[in-house]
Parts: C-alpha cells; sequence; structure tokens
C-alpha cells in the first residue's frame, strides 16, 4: 500500500487491523502540509509535474472553494 485517505471515526476497526500487518503513517493534510512539504509527499522522478503547486491547490474546477477554504488560501498566497 502506497497511500490511503481516509475520513472517518477512530479508531476505525479496518485499519487498526492493517497496521498489524502494515507499518502505516499517518499524516495530517492541512492546507500548509500540501503548499508547504509538497515536494516530500510526492516521489523525486514526480517533481515538476505534480499537482501540489500553489496554483493547483486553488483549482476547484469551478465549484465555488467553501469560504473558510477560500480564507485559507488568501492567508497562504495573497
Amino acid at each position: 500500500m502506497d497511500a490511503l485517505f481516509w475520513s472517518g471515526g477512530v479508531p476505525t476497526a479496518a485499519i487498526t487491523a492493517a497496521q498489524q500487518d502494515v507499518a502505516l503513517a499517518f499524516l495530517d493534510l492541512s492546507v500548509q502540509l500540501l503548499v508547504h512539504s509538497a515536494a516530500e509527499l510526492i516521489p523525486q522522478s514526480s517533481l515538476g509535474v505534480q499537482f501540489l503547486s500553489a496554483e493547483s491547490l486553488i483549482n476547484a474546477a469551478g465549484v465555488p472553494l467553501h469560504p473558510a477554504a477560500a480564507d485559507a488560501y488568501r492567508a497562504l498566497h495573497g
């Protein structure tokens, strides 16, 4: 397993069981982590072609951002 995104209650039985077979590391996926540490989250071979740039993080394909998300983006990027 390379990555898993999970949103749910804690503890989750399936995640707890998987932890016994595979060493899992959990990352806080806040706006700051994606903006400031994107290069650490992707393979070196993908640098420059990944989609975790400041410009791409605001691209919501025409779907309006939640006001708090828009405020957070403006705080990071003006």
